[in-house]
């Protein structure tokens, strides 16, 4: 895994962060966070706040190592992306309108205390094929496939859990959350398409069952997988 689809992988996990205006740094306030499937953040944070500070932002996730920092300019999202953007906010946070980032710096601090850069063009993904059929997708997992969930969360991340969820889908992975903890669960290659997404999933599936199977640990467990609250 690259160090830039790390950092979005750890950032996905965090559905709270805190975030001020670019002028005040002093003045923070806690937000929920979810993420675009391209990687963009989507804040819950009132449009008069968001006013007050010229829409100029920067949102903090994290606060040692790992740790995320983003600077950019906050908008509502445009009506084509409005109802894709307000399930993937409502997923982790029932009620919340999310406002998106457009971000303009990414700043990472991984787990050996290195500072990494990233132009929006390294850190934002292309739109999947499949971003409008999300819900149909995190549906059929969850309706159909929480026994394989279960088995992801127990071999790539070492936890036992009797009824996780699929929160979200994203081109690198998927996004899985039980009581207050999300995590981020990597593809092996980026799924750009249904196909992509279906082969990615019956792959982490077999590699799951497999290693459980054997009692070892799954092959290249995803390095992405974070815990964070999933709800305020």
């Amino acid at each position: 895994m690259s160090d830039v689809a790390a950092a979005r992988a750890f950032a996905r996990t965090q559905a709270m962060g805190y975030a001020y205006s670019g002028w005040a740094p002093h003045r923070s306030v806690g937000v929920p966070v979810a993420f675009s499937a391209e990687g963009a953040p989507l804040l819950g944070l009132d449009a008069r706040v968001a006013e007050a500070w010229n829409d100029h932002c920067v949102l903090v996730l994290g606060t040692d190592q790992p740790r995320v920092e983003m600077q950019g300019l906050l908008r509502a999202p445009e009506d084509t992306e409005a109802g894709v953007l307000e399930r993937r906010m409502r997923a982790l946070h029932a009620g919340a309108r999310p406002l998106r980032l457009d971000v303009e710096r990414v700043w990472s601090h991984d787990e050996s205390g290195q500072w990494r850069e990233y132009a929006p063009v390294e850190w934002l993904l292309e739109p999947p094929d499949w971003r409008g059929d999300e819900e149909r997708i995190t549906g059929h997992m969850n309706d159909d496939h929480v026994d394989a969930m279960a088995r992801m969360a127990r071999a790539f991340a070492g936890v036992a859990v009797d009824e996780p969820r699929l929160v979200a889908v994203d081109p690198e992975g998927l996004l899985i959350g039980w009581d207050r903890e999300l995590r981020h669960i990597a593809f092996a290659a980026p799924a750009r398409s249904m196909d992509d997404v279906h082969q990615a999933t019956v792959q982490l599936a077999r590699r799951a069952r497999a290693a459980l199977a054997t009692d070892a640990p799954a092959a290249s467990a995803p390095a992405g997988a974070q815990v964070a609250p999933a709800r305020a």
